[in-house]
């Protein structure tokens, strides 16, 4: 209970206390192997867990012996072999419905494979933990989960998992929950978020103890992705290496780290140490860092050219790459193509381990560096990154930089969707414009265009359907003056270096940009031309839902809206009539039913859709609105002067 409770020098008493009256006690041997790793007392668990290995209980020695080929994973033990042992260990705990041991069990193999370059195994590993397991072990499992996710590029459900195990933490766990937060945040994440959760064990870390050693890794990281060099150079020879720790594959962390930093100081020691971090994850067969250590080897060195490393880690871990963004933005001017567009399609991947790194490395000036960067920022940026590659562009000498900071603008403008059928109504993103909010000249500009083949139209033509009676030099100047508002009204900070070309102007031509400009006119003109001959069912159906009405009723009576208008309604009752007329000679009345209601709620003087619906509604038995239906049409008809056909000749 005590241990449940994360009282962990209780927890640890009443172990020690438990072991001096019952040293044989298999049982007693488990906890104090618990108690004491939980205390950071690795030796002394160790010790127990050789105890617990040579027990008379085949079942307890087998659990024993897992604990110690885990823990000498965190040196030089085979990654390989221990998951392997745990793998029997599980199925034997399963098969004798031990679901304790078991969720510890899948728990620790959940760490084994992430070492392993295994992360769907490690998130369903992690999975059955959680179901298995409560108290400061269900916490545990959540931080294993957690690990898995971000491996997979899932750091929103990495970020959940590490939500859901700091509210489940048990009094005395919340350094655990901040350690592994911290270390997440650090290799695949936010940076500033991995700050927030070392900052909760302190900055100055003692790396004497188990915890101690694996924050202070994991700032040493934080240093390296901020550029702080002098700072994870202080902090990378305070790692302890040789020391047991209870991470899986830590040896071969703490050379690989050293290695990072001697590369990003350009020093002639990170060589020996990538290298030595390399083989050892190789030989334990913790393939995640080994991947990273071959990637990193050759970006360490410049005499290599490091395309060849990147391209390979980019097809069997791709992870690595962004593990290593800060190096891999260092030696991008030298990478081919090919693997620059490797770097680019794992930026894009995981763009929140790389938007900070790249950021500054566009800060940097006029260097080749800053020019490369520009082009991963361009693919993974946000708003704010436009003016940034917009400025950039003016100093960088890459002839692609002045359309980087465009492409990122078109890319992340909202679209917009344009009512225009029945009366005016504009969608930018979330974001909607009622049309009598708009400028009336600003508002027919945008339907005048919408209503032409492309969305575009010369200026003298624009300035005879809208100024016609306006001399030139005044009609020029009003149309500058709408095009102005109309500009406005996508974005209402409009600045032309960093628009994303919504309404584009020439001396010649005014258009709308179609890639991010659309209207549900254009949408029934292509529903329309999808089908030159008989209409099919559907595209019936969907003109019918897409139709809403006549062209831009708030311009009702203008000239130039008339041809359009009356086009495109003609067109549409041709495509409906036909198909209501096969609905009904197939039998397809609940069809033709919904076609014709539609296209009478947009036209009720459409005769034919009148006749058409009076016939449906007696073959579906509806014969009340026959009736009704009828009498409308009648009286239409009457009031034209026209006698229908009677109720039973229809």
């Amino acid at each position: 209970m005590a241990q449940q409770g994360a009282a962990i020098n209780e927890s640890l008493d009443l172990a020690e206390r438990a072991w001096t009256m019952a040293p044989e006690s298999s049982a007693v041997l488990v906890n104090l192997v618990a108690a004491r790793s939980l205390a950071g007392k690795l030796d002394s668990a160790l010790e127990a867990g050789r105890l617990l290995a040579g027990s008379n209980q085949e079942a307890m020695a087998a659990i024993g012996r897992a604990y110690l080929r885990i823990h000498e994973t965190s040196l030089s033990g085979s990654v390989s072999n221990a998951a392997a042992e745990l793998e029997v260990l599980a199925r034997g705990l399963r098969e004798r419905g031990e679901s304790h041991y078991l969720g510890v069990a899948l728990l620790n193999l959940a760490y084994l494979y992430v070492a392993a370059g295994r992360p769907e195994l490690a998130l369903a590993s992690a999975d059955g933990a959680v179901a298995e397991l409560t108290g400061m072990e269900l916490t545990t499992a959540r931080l294993a989960r957690a690990f898995a996710l971000a491996y997979l590029g899932n750091m929103t459900g990495a970020r959940a998992e590490l939500r859901a195990a700091s509210q489940s933490a048990l009094p005395g766990q919340a350094l655990e929950v901040a350690l592994e937060a911290g270390q997440i945040e650090a290799l695949l994440g936010d940076g500033n978020l991995g700050w927030l959760a070392i900052d909760q064990l302190g900055r100055d870390v003692e790396p004497s103890t188990d915890n101690g050693e694996q924050a202070l890794y994991a700032k040493v990281l934080l240093e390296a992705r901020d550029g702080d060099v002098v700072g994870a150079t202080r902090d990378v020879e305070r790692l302890q290496l040789g020391q047991p720790r209870t991470a899986v594959a830590f040896e071969a962390q703490r050379l690989l780290v050293n290695g990072l930093v001697q590369a990003l100081a350009e020093s002639r020691e990170a060589s020996d140490f990538i290298r030595r971090g390399t083989a050892l994850a190789a030989a334990q067969g913790a393939a995640i860092w080994e991947q990273f250590g071959t990637a990193l080897q050759g970006l360490a060195d410049r005499e290599l050219d490091p395309s060849s490393a990147v391209i390979s880690v980019a097809r069997t871990s791709p992870v690595s790459l962004s593990m290593l963004a800060e190096a891999v933005l260092r030696r991008a001017p030298d990478l081919s193509a090919t693997a620059f567009e490797e770097v680019i399609n794992e930026a894009e991947r995981r763009p929140w381990r790389w938007r900070a790194s790249t950021r500054r490395a566009v800060l940097e000036g006029s260097t080749p560096r800053a020019a490369s960067a520009a082009r991963v920022l361009g693919r993974i940026g946000e708003v704010e990154d436009i003016q940034l590659l917009s400025d950039a562009s003016k100093r960088l000498r890459d002839r692609l930089a002045p359309r980087i900071a465009l492409s990122l603008s078109r890319r992340l403008a909202e679209r917009v969707l344009v009512e225009d059928l029945g009366r005016v109504r504009i969608h930018v993103g979330t974001r909607v414009v009622e049309g009598g909010e708009v400028r009336r000249k600003v508002l027919a500009l945008l339907c005048l265009l919408l209503s032409k083949s492309g969305f575009a139209l010369t200026r003298e033509e624009v300035l005879d359907d809208l100024w016609p009676e306006h001399d030139p030099s005044s009609a020029l100047n009003s149309l500058n003056q709408t095009v102005y508002f109309l500009r406005r009204v996508f974005e209402p900070s409009f600045a032309d270096e960093t628009s994303p070309g919504y309404v584009g102007q020439d001396g010649e031509t005014i258009w709308l940009d179609p890639e991010l400009i659309d209207c549900r006119s254009r949408r029934c003109l292509e529903i329309i031309r999808s089908m030159p001959g008989d209409p099919t069912p559907e595209g019936a159906t969907a003109l019918a839902t897409e139709y809403r009405g006549r062209f831009a009723l708030d311009f009702a009576y203008e000239e130039w809206s008339a041809s359009y208008r009356d086009a495109l309604h003609a067109s549409y009752l041709r495509v409906i009539e036909q198909a209501v007329l096969r609905d009904l000679d197939s039998g397809h009345f609940d069809r033709g039913t919904f076609l014709a209601e539609r296209a009478a709620e947009v036209d009720p003087e459409a005769e034919e859709i009148q006749v058409a619906l009076v016939r449906l509604y007696r073959h579906t038995g509806a014969h009340a609105a026959a009736a009704e239906r009828y009498e409308s049409y009648a009286r239409a008809m009457r009031d034209l002067g026209i006698e229908p056909p009677t109720f039973t000749d229809i």
